[in-house]
């Protein structure tokens, strides 16, 4: 079995999104509220150019946790 394309979205990854955020939105300590939300994209074997299935993981991960919820 394949692993799920949210796999790619691994803790040191996490830290760099978490992190570029904190410099885009230098706010973000001061209360404003914000998720990082991960989107999985399945394509078939047949055609590769449209998407057979989307995936959306709300707030898959945050600033204080490196791990990623699972479903």
């Amino acid at each position: 079995k394949e692993p799920r394309p949210a796999s790619a979205v691994t803790p040191e990854k996490q830290r760099k999104i978490i992190a570029a955020a904190q410099c885009y939105f230098p706010a973000m300590e001061t209360g404003v509220r914000y998720r990082f939300d991960v989107i999985e994209v399945y394509y078939s074997e047949k055609s590769k150019h449209k998407a057979e299935q989307i995936v959306h993981l709300p707030n898959a991960f945050n600033r204080n946790s490196s791990q990623r919820r699972t479903r």
